[in-house]
């Protein structure tokens, strides 16, 4: 199965991260001396420019969030995404709820991980931390519900591996 992010959810993120800049620019020109909004000036602009960037890229080229199938899954969904996960690098696959959004959590090999770049580690050590599953594909992008995707992932999973 493969799943493509919805492009009416990538429009609106889009949309976001350019009222987050506007909001941005807006404070840093009223000259407030407050260093919560210099801080908030200073990290959300470019931080917002990333990810509006990274949102109108996805919604230009168009490329598949997952793709499930017997060999594993292959993740696309964020912009730390871990393309190819067999399904002998998987240990636990869970869904959960992170601030009001559902996510679906896999927990990698000792292995995998180690194949990994540096600043992925890093990223996936912060998420472990954030939430509680360290690659996080959220479902609030994709197209297809969370139960058709967990559908998916149940059918072509090996019995060996834990979901929940």
């Amino acid at each position: 199965m493969t799943i493509y992010p919805s492009r009416i959810k990538l429009g609106l993120l889009f949309l976001g991260s350019c009222a987050f800049v506007l909001a941005g620019f807006s404070i840093s020109r009223q000259h407030i001396d407050s260093w919560k909004a210099i801080v908030g000036t200073w990290v959300g602009i470019p931080f917002f420019s990333l990810c509006g960037i990274y949102f109108l890229f996805r919604l230009v080229c168009l490329r598949p969030s997952l793709h499930i199938d017997a060999t594993g899954i292959f993740d696309n969904s964020t912009l730390f995404a871990v393309g190819l996960m067999h399904w002998s690098d998987i240990q636990d696959i869970r869904v959960y709820n992170f601030r009001n959004e559902l996510f679906v959590g896999i927990n990698p090999t000792d292995t995998f991980r180690q194949r990994l770049p540096r600043y992925v580690r890093s990223i996936m050590r912060v998420n472990e931390w954030l939430s509680c599953m360290p690659i996080n594909i959220p479902t609030a992008t994709l197209r297809e519900s969370l139960d058709e995707v967990m559908a998916a992932i149940e059918e072509h999973m090996p019995k060996q591996i834990d979901s929940r």
